[in-house]
């Protein structure tokens, strides 16, 4: 399968080679400066990631990937589940999507939720980009997806 990686998952892919001596992740870095011929998931598992941990990953980046080529609808396709699974980035993209009318009608609500998450996950763009939007929603409306990222941290629970 041929797979076409952002320089981003490039440079992942050094810092694991590097850090773990990952003699596969160097050889493949080496294929190629933009492109690169290999399964992201199965890379990464040579060099000791889980199988699910390796999914992820290839996702994210493949994610980011279609998001910089202005392909919204499979960046949400790749975003999506990854948010509901926890992955704060993934929540943070999603809510800029939500918030831009990305490949998704835009929806301020939404948008606040993701962020929300995003941000009781650990990532501090959450914060800022909750404060810029609370100027655009009322606080019943703030309430209401403050409400609706609850119900997402119990369904991830279950």
């Amino acid at each position: 399968m041929k797979l076409v990686l952002p320089v981003t998952a490039l440079v992942i892919l050094l810092v694991i080679g590097l850090t773990l001596r990952s003699f596969p992740c160097l050889v493949l870095l080496l294929l190629s400066e933009v492109t690169l011929v290999a399964m992201l998931p199965g890379v990464l598992g040579l060099a000791g990631f889980s199988p699910a941990m390796a999914q992820k990953l290839g996702d994210f980046s493949t994610g980011i990937y279609a998001y910089q080529q202005k392909d919204y609808v499979t960046a949400y396709r790749l975003f999506e589940p990854l948010a509901k699974q926890g992955h704060s980035a993934a929540q943070y993209n999603l809510g800029r999507m939500y918030a831009r009318g990305e490949g998704i009608p835009q929806n301020y609500i939404e948008a606040y939720k993701w962020f929300f998450l995003a941000n009781k996950n650990g990532r501090k763009e959450g914060a800022q980009a909750m404060r810029a939007l609370a100027k655009k929603l009322t606080d019943l409306q703030m309430k209401t997806a403050i409400l609706r990222a609850g119900e997402e941290c119990c369904a991830l629970k279950r």
